[in-house]
């Protein structure tokens, strides 16, 4: 079961500037981000890495990120992604 505890945030998306106030884990083991965890806005979907948790900042993924994710996160991370963006087609 994933942990329900949120984080509040004050953030905004480097992709589409819109402010992110929150952030929830979907790990049971802890709540709070680390440096290099892996989010997605849920604006525009675009996948972003925390690159510092006090205070919470995040930065666009780059190609270099994504080939250090497994296949099958990456699969995930892009099943979440087209569902933001409304084509669970993807």
């Amino acid at each position: 079961m994933a942990c329900e505890e949120r984080i509040r945030a004050s953030m905004s998306c480097p992709a589409c500037n819109r402010k992110i106030d929150e952030a929830t884990a979907i790990q049971e083991d802890r709540a709070k981000p680390m440096v290099g965890d892996i989010s997605v806005c849920l604006y525009c979907g675009t996948l972003l890495r925390f690159i510092t948790v006090d205070p919470l900042r995040c930065r666009i993924m780059t190609d270099l990120d994504l080939k250090d994710i497994s296949p099958e996160s990456y699969a995930k991370l892009k099943f979440i992604q087209a569902r933001i963006l409304g084509d669970i087609s993807k």
